[in-house]
């Protein structure tokens, strides 16, 4: 019993800490990230389109051939990752399953928008790559992630 009132003083002490300031609001996070890459589609004069209302916009730079991607699908793709400013942070070779969720959802989304041999240019806001925790030395929270990618192949 005096374990569990621990925790209670604990949790509470925890909550009483937290400054209702600093609350982070995805949906005001989500619109910024949108007006971000809106602004960055403009300035670079890039056609693409957006997935739903996810915020999520791809643009294709080479078309592809047969079926997109889907739930289940083993997805064999190259990438590039940046942020707006052109900081690269990744780059290599994937093989992942589309649902899987060993991935970010971004790409969950975004590849199922492509087929083999599609290379295009995925522009994730914050809430659907790594949120509003800090990734490493390199992608700071609230990152809206752009990702050159070319589908190797889908199986």
């Amino acid at each position: 019993m005096n374990k569990i009132k621990f925790l209670l003083v604990i949790v509470l002490a925890a909550f009483m800490a937290c400054d209702s300031e600093e609350v982070f609001d995805e949906q005001e996070q989500l619109a910024i990230d949108r007006q971000l890459i809106t602004e960055y589609l403009a300035d670079n004069n890039i056609t693409a389109e957006q997935i739903g209302e996810t915020g999520i916009y791809y643009a294709i730079s080479q078309s592809g051939t047969g079926d997109n991607a889907e739930f289940a699908s083993s997805v064999y793709a190259d990438y590039r990752g940046y942020l707006l400013d052109g900081t690269e942070f990744d780059s290599g070779t994937i093989d992942f399953v589309v649902g899987a969720g060993s991935v970010i959802q971004g790409w969950e989304l975004g590849f199922q928008e492509l087929n083999k041999g599609a290379s295009a240019t995925l522009f994730i806001p914050s809430k659907y790559g790594y949120g509003s925790s800090r990734q490493g030395t390199t992608i700071p929270a609230n990152s809206v992630l752009l990702f050159d990618v070319t589908v190797v192949d889908i199986r």
